[in-house]
Formats: structure tokens, sequence, C-alpha cells
């Protein structure tokens, strides 16, 4: 389900300040984790409307709270991948015609703003998985006294 227009707003205006900074701001600082948030509350009202069981749900948030816990952008992403396939797998089990407005959405998203996730949102999805290997690797270390 795509954010409301103020969220894109934010999103958009705190890339540009961050941009000029060369940094993030404050407000950036939040975004993974209100993002997050969404995503698990996609899942509970997907949850409370039938279309995902208890089953699902459960570990889905306890997962996305566990993933929220180390506030990286790559878990952040995982979360909200997880709950937008759900909600991609009951739109089109639900409405067929509403799915393929929403997938020429981001289509035309991709199209217009597809550069930014092969240059921009893979490498930094990468780069923050490998330094949360490398914290745990230190954190390995440190418990043999290394």
């Amino acid at each position: 389900m795509p954010k409301r227009g103020w969220q894109w707003i934010t999103d958009t205006l705190d890339g540009i300040l961050a941009r000029r900074a060369r940094g993030m701001t404050r407000f950036g600082l939040w975004d993974v984790l209100v993002d997050g948030l969404m995503a698990m509350g996609l899942m509970v009202g997907l949850a409370l409307g039938g279309y995902v069981s208890p089953a699902w749900l459960i570990p889905t948030l306890v997962l996305g709270g566990l993933l929220l816990s180390v506030r990286s952008l790559a878990s952040g992403m995982l979360l909200q991948g997880m709950a937008y396939v759900w909600f991609l797998r009951t739109l089109a089990a639900q409405d067929r015609e509403a799915l393929v407005l929403l997938l020429w959405a981001i289509g035309v998203a991709a199209i217009t703003h597809g550069y930014r996730v092969p240059r921009v949102l893979i490498p930094r999805f990468f780069a923050d998985v490998a330094r949360l290997n490398r914290k745990q690797q230190r954190n390995r270390l440190g418990d043999f006294g290394c």
C-alpha cells in the first residue's frame, strides 16, 4: 500500500536536506523505524481483515520487532518488503483491476525513479548488511576475549 501523500513529501524533503548537509538529518534517523512500524501496521490490518492468518502474523511481528530493534536500513527494507508482498498477494486474490492499476503505478515509478534502485537502494541495503555482519563479528570476538 503506498504511503500517504504527506509521507512522500517528508521523505523527499528529508532527502533534499540530507544531501545538502552531506549526511543524515534528525528526521531521517526515524525514517527506518517509522517505515517499519507502518509495514507492521499493514500486516495487522490485513490480519484484522482476515487476509493474513495469525500463524503468519505473529512470527512476522516478532521478526519485525527484532529487525526494528537493530535500527538498520536493511532490516527496515526487509520488513517493508514482507508486508508489501502480503498486500499484493491479497490484492491479487481480491481485485485484479486494482492490482493492475497498482502495478502500473509501480512501473511508472520504476521508470521515472528506477535509477535509484540499482545505484542507491541496492548498494545501501548490502552495505548495511555488511555493517551488521562486521558488528556481529566484533561482538563474537569480544565474547572470546580477543
